[in-house]
């Protein structure tokens, strides 16, 4: 199944820090949450499409954004956001955009 919202797109929430997190840390624990659920639920063709070979790959470049953290990021908005990712579905994967909570966390 096809996740609707590209990767790339996501990059700039992963610089946002959690609760008791550094703005780094969070963006580790996004890229690895997300690419996690990413592998376990997409199949080899999707995921060759975008050219990653592993998890590690996928989270590597993910963690690897081209953006600075927001001056004013919300340390609760960025915990309720990884909370959520967490709680993620492969069908609520499929089904559209992140959570809401991770929109918040901008």
């Amino acid at each position: 199944m096809a996740f609707a919202t590209h990767p790339v797109a996501l990059l700039g929430i992963g610089l946002l820090a959690g609760c008791g997190l550094t703005p780094a840390r969070f963006d580790a624990e996004f890229s690895d949450t997300y690419c996690a659920l990413v592998f376990s639920c997409e199949d080899a063709g999707e995921l060759a499409a975008y050219g990653w070979a592993d998890e590690a790959e996928c989270a590597d470049e993910l963690a690897h954004a081209d953006s600075a953290p927001p001056d004013d990021y919300d340390k609760d908005a960025a915990q309720a956001c990884l909370d959520a990712l967490r709680a993620l579905s492969c069908e609520d994967l499929a089904s559209g955009p992140l959570p809401s909570a991770c929109s918040e966390a901008e």
